[in-house]
Order: C-alpha cells, then structure tokens, then sequence
C-alpha cells in the first residue's frame, strides 16, 4: 500500500470514527436545521398574515382620517403602532401624528412621532421622510445645527434634492450664506423642471443670492 492509499485508509477511518462517536450530535444537529428551516416558514407565514391585518386596520383608520373622527383616528393609530410597530403602516400613522401636533401647536409631541417614525421605519422612503419632517421642525425651533445634522444623513437618490433644500434652509438659519445658496444650487441641479418644489427652491436661491451682492 503507498503512502497516499494509506493516507486516504486512515483518513476514511477516522471520518467513520468520528461520525460513530458524534452521530447523536448529528441527528440532532439535522433536527435544529429542518426546525429552524420550518420556524422560518412559519416566521414568514406570521408576518404576511399580520401585514394582512395590519393593512386592514389602516384602512379603517384612513376612513377615520379621512372622516375627521378624531377619537378614532387617536384610538386606532395607537392600536396599529402598538400592535405593528414594524409595519409600514405603523411608521405612517406616526408621520399623521406628527403633522397632527404640529397643527395643534404640540412640537415635542411632533418631534416624539417623527423619531418614533424614523426608528420604525420598514422602507426607506419612510425613513427619509420622517428625517426630512423632523429636520425642517427642527428649523423652525430654532434648531439649525441638528436639523443641518439630520439632513446630511438622508440617503436616497430620490431624496438628495428635498435633502439639499432643508440643509440650505439650515444653514440659512445659521447665516452660512454662501453655503446656503451652493445648498439651493444642488438642490435645483437635482429637481425636475415641472417640480412643484424647484419654483420654491429657486426663489429661496435668488432671494439670498441678491441679499448677497446687495450686502
């Protein structure tokens, strides 16, 4: 026998001993694989069937809105984002939350909703929405720095112009005027010509900009 067909002999006894010795471990270790397979399954399964019903309380919460019921619209939001908080349903509930304050005049309250909004968020849409939202209450409380903050850290093609805009808005706030106006500039670049928003921006933008040259 070569030293090479010895090799391989001891090498496959060695793999039978240790699978004699370590069968129990395998069995075992097949089972927890399978169940954590089914588990999986059942997790995915639990899921659909709660965004199911989580849909189905939203849309009874809409009409609420929609119908301006605001015991309603209170009761059923609080009981989709305690029983959904992971479902994108929740995260909206919470932006008509914050708005809902706003109006009332309740910022803390706004803020609250927007951060909650945030951490909760599924899709990243939301997510930069609920930035954005709060960056701009931000602003409005005299809260330029974190507002400025928060706006760098929106991600999202689609979000970089809405972005751009609310950090020319900080750092007008801020007096950082020339930075301002680069932000209004890169907000523009990244705004379609019929877009409601680039009227607005490139007011802003010209206004400051002949603030500017006057100065």
């Amino acid at each position: 026998m070569s030293l090479e067909e010895l090799d391989e002999h001891e090498r496959s006894e060695h793999v039978r001993e240790w699978v004699r010795k370590n069968i129990g471990s395998i069995v075992l270790g097949l089972v927890a694989g399978i169940g954590a397979i089914y588990g999986m399954e059942q997790w995915g399964h639990y899921r659909q069937r709660n965004a199911g019903l989580a849909g189905d309380d939203y849309r009874v919460y809409a009409e609420a809105v929609i119908k301006k019921d605001a015991t309603a619209v209170a009761t059923l939001g609080k009981s989709l984002r305690d029983k959904y908080p992971d479902s994108p349903y929740a995260s909206m509930v919470a932006l008509n939350d914050a708005a809902t304050a706003v109006t009332d005049g309740k910022t803390d309250a706004a803020l609250t909703s927007l951060e909650w909004a945030e951490a909760h968020a599924t899709m990243p849409e939301v997510k930069s929405l609920s930035m954005l939202r709060r960056a701009r209450l931000l602003i409005a409380i005299g809260k330029a720095d974190a507002a400025l903050e928060l706006a760098n850290k929106v991600e999202g093609d689609g979000f970089k112009p809405l972005a751009a805009e609310v950090r020319g808005d900080a750092l007008l706030a801020l007096k950082r005027n020339s930075e301002a106006i680069a932000a209004y500039d890169e907000a523009l670049v990244g705004l379609d010509s019929g877009a409601t928003r680039r009227s607005i921006v490139e007011m802003k933008r010209d206004d400051l900009a002949s603030t500017k040259v006057g100065s």
